[in-house]
């Protein structure tokens, strides 16, 4: 089972309440997606990255806990762009999702039927459009 490890960015109007509900709310749609939830922390940010959301200060700070957690999945609570994911994933080393890939994960585990599963399918090819 892969081993997640879950970042709750938040600004302001946001409050720190909220960020830590908005957490618990991911930590619930990580575990729905069969994926192990190694834990994960709220950080409030003032201006969003446009390299990769969060400053490299605190991309630093993080590696050493993932390395030493072995994890395999940083899951961000927020939908990102497709080169903030990339920048993120080859300072890590390791795979990065925001929330629409989490969410994707947990249909297309669910679908049954096979018009879902294709619904399911169209969805991701139009995720991964902008990834390519």
């Amino acid at each position: 089972m892969r081993r997640v490890y879950a970042l709750e960015v938040y600004r302001y109007p946001t409050t720190k309440e909220e960020a830590t509900e908005n957490l618990e709310e991911f930590r619930q749609l990580i575990l729905a997606s069969n994926l192990h939830y190694m834990g994960g922390e709220i950080y409030q940010l003032r201006d969003l990255s446009t390299h990769t959301f969060v400053g490299k200060g605190k991309l630093d700070m993080l590696k050493p806990l993932l390395q030493k957690r072995e994890i395999d999945l940083v899951a961000f609570d927020m939908d990102a762009k497709p080169y903030q994911i990339k920048n993120i994933e080859d300072f890590y080393n390791i795979e990065v999702a925001d929330r629409t890939r989490i969410i994707l994960e947990i249909f297309k585990k669910r679908a049954q039927s096979r018009e879902g599963k294709l619904q399911v399918e169209l969805a991701e090819a139009q995720y991964e459009t902008g990834r390519l």
